[in-house]
């Protein structure tokens, strides 16, 4: 083997590695659960349908988590995020009415006796919220901030907290959303849930699972390259 011909093999080999880096990355931000497990129950009148449409594993929120200094972060069970589907189906999906006057939103007050709207809760990260040296405010309560790249500014979020003590799960209030980044306010620390919601059309409304074949896809695409990339450096 020349030079030029060891050089070519490395160039081959080098796109392959960032490659498969690329295909293991795109697997990584698949949800690990793409359905609820927690079965609506509508108020009567509801008429718009629900869905909890991704949800991801407790380790892949601690990752993607930072807290606000005077605050620590650590990763729930498995369980807690479980737990916090249920959450959000009772507290946000099964009463849109109630929610949509929390958050101050017509969409979703609209979307209410709408038979043809659908309104989808995504999980954007589970996690233990503890205070390590950061006061209350005047009204007695803690105003974490959660940074995570998933967070955009200008969509519509809910905050969920869950009782250390009892289990129980209640709304909290959001006092300020930027890009990457969310503010909560709470008199009570532990875990804390954010979720996103959105009001499509039913029939327009992505199905559960649809970025499968598009993860599909992307491995076979790594599979022909890698495939490609072996038959240059034998040649």
């Amino acid at each position: 083997m020349n030079l030029g011909e060891e050089g070519h093999l490395k160039h081959e080999k080098g796109f392959l590695a960032v490659f498969t880096a690329a295909i293991v990355l795109s697997m990584s931000t698949i949800t690990a659960f793409a359905a609820s497990p927690v079965a609506a129950n509508p108020v009567a009148g509801q008429e718009a349908t629900t869905t909890i449409d991704t949800v991801a594993t407790a380790d892949a929120y601690d990752a993607a988590t930072v807290v606000s200094e005077g605050f620590t972060e650590t990763k729930v069970s498995e369980a807690t995020v479980q737990s916090s589907v249920a959450a959000v189906q009772g507290l946000l999906l099964n009463n849109l009415a109630v929610t949509a006057k929390f958050l101050n939103n017509k969409q979703i007050a609209a979307a209410v006796a709408d038979p043809s709207k659908k309104v989808t809760a995504s999980i954007k990260t589970v996690v233990d919220i503890k205070a390590a040296g950061a006061p209350k405010d005047a009204k007695g309560n803690y105003t974490p901030t959660l940074k995570n790249a998933s967070i955009v500014k200008g969509r519509l979020y809910a905050a969920l907290h869950q009782n250390a003590a009892t289990g129980a799960w209640n709304a909290i209030s959001i006092t300020s959303i930027e890009n990457g980044a969310i503010t909560v306010s709470t008199p009570d620390l532990s875990p804390i849930a954010i979720v996103e919601l959105n009001v499509t059309g039913a029939a327009t409304s992505p199905k559960t699972g649809e970025t499968l074949p598009a993860a599909m896809f992307i491995i076979l695409l790594g599979i022909a390259g890698a495939a490609y990339c072996g038959k240059k450096a034998f040649a």
